[in-house]
């Protein structure tokens, strides 16, 4: 059985969430979560958004559709897509923000 980490990049994960539970243990801790989901939400649903929107006018492309119904589909999967990713910011925020009211130092 062949796992599709390697060992660097499962070191390199574990570097990123010990990184990101420290900065959550700061003053600022709250404003690293909020950007956290920024980054997700802003910056990375967008280039899915994209690469996905891509795949998929690729894939529709060999089935040779109408180019209304093909612009329509790649329409549709590029906002529900690009949606999700927003969506997943979101959590990602929520949970930063959970993460930094556990791991606050006591007395804040």
């Amino acid at each position: 059985m062949r796992f599709g980490w390697t060992i660097r990049e499962l070191m390199l994960l574990i570097l990123a969430i010990g990184v990101s539970l420290a900065l959550l243990r700061f003053r600022w801790g709250l404003i690293f979560a909020l950007m956290a989901g920024g980054v997700v939400g802003c910056g990375v649903a967008p280039w899915y958004a994209c690469r996905e929107m891509r795949k998929l006018d690729a894939e529709l492309a060999d089935r040779q559709l109408a180019t209304r119904t093909r612009s329509l589909l790649v329409a549709q999967s590029y906002v529900l897509v690009w949606a999700a990713w927003y969506f997943a910011g979101i959590l990602v925020a929520l949970a930063g923000v959970l993460a930094w009211w556990i791991l606050r130092p006591p007395g804040r």
